[in-house]
């Protein structure tokens, strides 16, 4: 009977959703907080394809806009020395299935992160994608042990994580 709490829905590609599925049912109950109205919901929806008739549901909303080509290039040439960058930009080569997608600023942030603490990049979309979602719970698990609420999650799933990046992010779940 905890309503949700300590539970968050990740819904990803809602304006792919056909529109009868958008503004009625479970899904839309669920958004509102009519359905577990303790959970934490995150919609992702690129902005052009539903415009604004997606923001009424929501409390708060982001715009993430993409790196362009040359903005992606100043970021990386703003972290990395120039040789790291041209090292980092010949293993992006190889990655055909990751490079694609590094429009998106948090893919390529992690991406540069990994880089810099000399570990293994991921080489699918779908490893990128495991990695930001045990990022997620590393988060919450941390913020768990610090109030003393229960986690189901023990720290040794998160053993795939950079060492370095793993004590990093420790040092920032403490903040």
């Amino acid at each position: 009977d905890c309503l949700g709490m300590g539970v968050l829905f990740i819904l990803e590609g809602y304006d792919e959703l056909p529109e009868a599925q958008r503004g009625s049912g479970l899904l839309h109950n669920l958004i509102k907080g009519k359905e577990l109205p303790k959970a934490s919901v995150m919609v992702t929806s690129r902005p052009w394809a539903t415009g604004r008739s997606i923001y009424w549901l929501f409390q708060q909303h982001f715009n993430i806009l993409g790196f362009t080509e040359s903005s992606r290039m100043e970021y990386i040439t703003s972290v990395l020395s120039t040789d790291e960058a041209s090292a980092f930009n010949r293993e992006l080569i190889k990655l055909s299935s990751i490079r694609g997608c590094l429009n998106i600023p948090l893919y390529l942030v992690t991406l540069v992160e990994i880089y810099k603490e000399g570990s293994k990049l991921p080489e699918t979309v779908t490893q990128l994608y495991n990695l930001l979602i045990n990022t997620q719970l590393l988060r919450v698990y941390f913020r768990s042990q610090s109030s003393k609420k229960p986690f189901s999650v023990p720290p040794g799933e998160f053993n795939m994580f950079p060492k370095n990046m793993y004590l990093r992010f420790l040092n920032i779940c403490e903040i």
